[in-house]
């Protein structure tokens, strides 16, 4: 046979060692081993060895679990809710069904200044019929107006967006030392807040006055007079 032949040989050897048994493709770089068999852990290597845990599903943390699944147990970090009414703050102070802290569940929940309860937030007025001579805009009420001028009372001269006369629409507003801040519905106010009240009187009840108590349990004694705010 001369050297051709033995070339053609040659590359036919090749070839052959070179083409995997079980799909006949030619593997030019052959790792002396079969391809790997699935991971129960996560899939295999190119090698044949299989791969690390990286598709393990998450442990018992109470966070996200590692390989994207919600983990389970724990507390949950987020926005804990309530069961009970002690649990809430001053601004909001009763535990909903739900378990969110609202400011009223029915009317009773109420100030008698703000004596309606609409989708848990305590109202002045629903319609205009609950406002004597005066209309309702977003649960408050007012005088009509449509600028300034129309606006004749003097503890309300200033008109808002929604046309209804208010005390105020910013702080600088509110000159009474005692009533220095401006709160959402357009009315001076001693707080907005529990961090702006004395520690003599450290909750911000509803309508914007500071308190000792807004439930029985802000008290030493255990019992709030919840229309005055004061501990008995």
């Amino acid at each position: 046979m001369n050297s051709c032949g033995l070339l053609l040989v040659a590359c036919v050897a090749c070839v052959g060692a070179c083409t995997t048994r079980e799909t006949g493709v030619l593997d030019l770089f052959p790792s002396g081993g079969t391809a790997g068999a699935s991971s129960p852990m996560g899939g295999t290597s190119a090698s044949g060895q299989t791969s690390g845990a990286s598709g393990a599903a998450g442990s018992n943390t109470g966070g996200t679990a590692q390989g994207g699944f919600a983990g389970q147990g724990g507390a949950n970090t987020a926005d804990a809710g309530c069961t009970i009414d002690d649990s809430c703050p001053a601004l909001a102070p009763h535990c909903a069904p739900a378990g969110t802290c609202v400011e009223c569940n029915t009317v009773a929940d109420c100030p008698t200044s703000r004596a309606f309860c609409v989708a848990t937030r305590c109202v002045s007025c629903q319609s205009d019929a609950d406002c004597s001579s005066q209309i309702c805009r977003a649960g408050r009420c007012g005088d009509a107006c449509k600028s300034a001028p129309d606006c004749k009372r003097g503890d309300t001269a200033l008109c808002d967006p929604l046309g209804i006369c208010v005390a105020c629409q910013a702080n600088a507003q509110c000159t009474d030392g005692s009533r220095p801040l401006c709160d959402a519905n357009g009315q001076c106010v001693a707080c907005t807040a529990d961090q702006e009240c004395d520690p003599s009187k450290p909750l911000c009840r509803l309508d914007g006055a500071c308190v000792e108590c807004v439930r029985n349990s802000d008290c030493p004694s255990g019992t709030c007079t919840t229309s005055q705010g004061t501990c008995q």
